[in-house]
Parts: structure tokens; sequence; C-alpha cells
């Protein structure tokens, strides 16, 4: 049976210096702004929990469904008014396709603690998305924030 009105997320792999996410949404009744975390960076394999965890977006493939409103995936701030996130992607409307460029976190280290956010805005009743989000384990921006993780630098990653 179906989850409506809040975003499922599933892991779908997880190496040492990479992990994949799957998100689904699907809307019975229109809904306003919402914000969920989607992956904190300090659960994943490898992380130094007394330090920020970061994570630098490589790939998303998206297919939406949306009659008005819009989806973000953000670098997630510590702040708890979420005013200080940093968008990578911004997606509506009814739409589908790839984007396949490196995205770095540019949030400063006072203000995060590696995660990443999902924020939907103005969904209908009908609505519905599916965003495959991959991302990589940042080892040199906090050294010592990822523990026995190589750095992915000489793979391919895409």
């Amino acid at each position: 049976m179906a989850q409506f009105n809040t975003p499922v997320i599933e892991k779908l792999w997880e190496r040492d210096y990479q992990v994949s996410l799957k998100i689904t949404g699907q809307y019975n009744t229109a809904t306003g702004a919402s914000n969920t975390i989607i992956l904190k960076a300090n659960t994943l394999y490898g992380a130094n929990n007394s330090q920020p965890c970061y994570l630098d977006v490589t790939h998303i493939d998206y297919c939406m469904g949306l009659a008005n409103g819009f989806v973000s995936i953000e670098f997630a701030s510590a702040n708890t008014s979420n005013v200080s996130n940093v968008t990578v992607f911004t997606v509506g409307k009814r739409s589908s396709g790839s984007l396949g460029a490196y995205v770095f976190n540019t949030i400063d280290t006072a203000n995060s603690y590696g995660d990443l956010n999902l924020y939907t805005s103005n969904l209908d009743a009908n609505d519905s998305f599916t965003i495959i989000v991959s991302a990589v384990k940042s080892v040199t921006r906090t050294p010592g924030a990822w523990i026995n993780v190589e750095d992915p630098k000489p793979y391919n990653y895409q």
C-alpha cells in the first residue's frame, strides 16, 4: 500500500566512498511547504560523529508529475529555520531527466552537519515524483571526518 503525503526514502546502496538514495512521493491531498532530511551524513559508513561529514552530489535522475508545485534537493544547514540551506537542484511540473554535474557542498562548516534535505512546496492531490541522488563522501573538506574512507578522486563515480 502506498504511503501518501510523506516522502519515502530508500538507500539503494552505499560503498565506502559513495551512496545512492531513491526518494518517492505520492500525494492524495494538497500540501504546503515541507522539509525532510533525506540523508544524515553521520549515519553512513566511516563517519566520525564528532565532525561535520560532508557529501558532494554527483548525479540526480528524476521523474516528476507535479501540477503546480516544485521539489528541491538541498545541502542542509544546521539552522533549524532552513534559511541557510543551499539548493542543489529544483524541478517542477511534468518532466524527467538527469543532472550529471558534480555539485560541491558549499555550506560553511560552522553551519552544517553535511546532511541532505528534500524541500517540497505547494504539491497538489495526484502529484508524484521519484528522484535518485548519488553522492560522494568529501574526505578532503574536513580531514578526519570520514574514517577509513579513501579519497574517491581516482574513481569514475558517474
